[in-house]
């Protein structure tokens, strides 16, 4: 008896460890950028379709278990993930787009799911540092609101997607 007992614990054991690396496998960053913005002022606010994207990509990710959010300190890219912070109750944290070692050694030392949102010149960069020498991803047009980046965190492998991949 004793020995079925051990066994079905080593199995158990065996599970509860290959499901923990199945989890490391399976962490991802989102790279986006900010929804359509009014196209006037310094530090502009996003237009009624620019809303609209933020609330998609709050239902569209609200499944994942995204345990950080970053965006710069811009209105744009903080309304943008300002409805999926909400649903996920999990605090929006500021990081300069001119420092992005410091925002991927963040992103390297934390867990679960991480949303980076930034702007059509600078999240191409983040991408491109996760491509390593693999020819990068040029900056994104500006009038893309569409694209945006999934990286395999345990893999390094990015992949160039569109909203309706979500």
């Amino acid at each position: 008896m004793r020995s079925v007992l051990s066994f079905f614990l080593i199995i158990a054991m065996g599970c509860l460890v290959l499901a923990g690396c199945q989890r490391e496998a399976e962490r991802k960053l989102f790279l986006f950028r900010h929804a359509e913005k009014i196209m006037t002022g310094d530090d502009p606010e996003l237009t009624q379709a620019g809303q609209e994207r933020a609330d998609r990509l709050a239902m569209s990710l609200g499944h994942r278990s995204i345990e950080s959010i970053y965006s710069t300190p811009t209105i744009r890219t903080r309304a943008t993930v300002t409805p999926l912070a909400k649903s996920l109750r999990v605090p929006i944290m500021e990081y300069s787009a001119q420092d992005h070692d410091a925002l991927i050694k963040t992103i390297r030392s934390g867990s679960g799911d991480v949303v980076v949102v930034g702007h059509s010149n600078t999240i191409h960069h983040i991408a491109n540092y996760f491509r390593g020498d693999r020819s990068p991803y040029d900056e994104l047009d500006e009038s893309d609101y569409d694209t945006f980046f999934e990286v395999d965190l345990k893999r390094n492998t990015v992949e160039r997607k569109r909203y309706s991949d979500l």
